[in-house]
């Protein structure tokens, strides 16, 4: 892939070690094609790293979100909007394509920072229309470490089941949702007949993928349906 500078115009604190990234054309030309959950390439100071697109397709910027973790982040969130990185890009299968539904419901499923491209993928849907149904099942370590909670409670639609779950929860976290990780029965709960006219995204940490994928199984999804990306 051919690389380009973009220069940072925007720089989000999403949670106390989760930020995102807007990126434009340093010179000043069209942003690349893209599609819903593909990623991009980015090069700092000799290191690469890929990351999924978190923000709408047809936004006037590209927007990568990143949690703290390692060399490339530690440089990135040091960065300020006016600095230049390399960016390469979009490329990826882990896409989104609604006239591919063909009338099923989109179950989003992720955990972490892998709901970064599902965010881009809600975008999409949303603009599609606010009648759309679609359920997003997203798991968190804790309260404090959702990320885009604000985004998803401002920007979703009422046909939009939105479950949030954490992994642990202190008393004075005044947590009201699921506690626990996302398995069969949790899935099965908030998505009524989930075998049966679903078409499954699902993102996250490869022990967390592999667990729903088994869950998934269990209940009587088919393979087909079924969409992952995992790191």
């Amino acid at each position: 892939m051919e690389f380009r500078s973009f220069r940072l115009v925007g720089v989000t604190d999403e949670t106390a070690d989760v930020k995102s990234f807007r990126l434009v054309p340093a010179d000043g030309g069209p942003l690349p094609q893209r599609r819903p959950g593909q990623y991009i390439v980015a090069r700092l100071e000799g290191i690469e790293r890929s990351y999924s697109l978190s923000g709408p397709v047809d936004a006037p910027y590209l927007e990568i979100t990143m949690r703290l973790a390692g060399a490339f982040t530690r440089k990135m969130f040091g960065r300020k909007a006016g600095d230049e990185i390399l960016v390469a890009g979009p490329a990826g299968r882990f896409l989104f394509d609604e006239a591919a539904l063909k009338g099923d419901e989109p179950v989003f499923i992720a955990g972490g920072v892998g709901i970064t491209p599902i965010m881009c993928m809600l975008a999409c849907l949303s603009a599609g229309g606010a009648g759309a149904p679609a359920a997003l099942v997203y798991a968190s370590r804790s309260p404090k470490d959702i990320i885009f909670k604000e985004r998803l409670e401002r920007t979703r639609w009422p046909a939009l089941k939105l479950v949030l779950a954490v992994d642990k929860a202190a008393p004075d976290d005044g947590w009201p949702g699921h506690v626990g990780f996302i398995d069969k029965a949790l899935i099965e709960s908030c998505v009524p007949d989930p075998a049966k006219g679903k078409r499954y995204y699902v993102c996250g940490p490869p022990p967390m993928v592999a667990a729903v994928i088994g869950a998934l199984k269990g209940l009587g999804v088919p393979v087909q349906n079924i969409s992952l990306e995992g790191w």
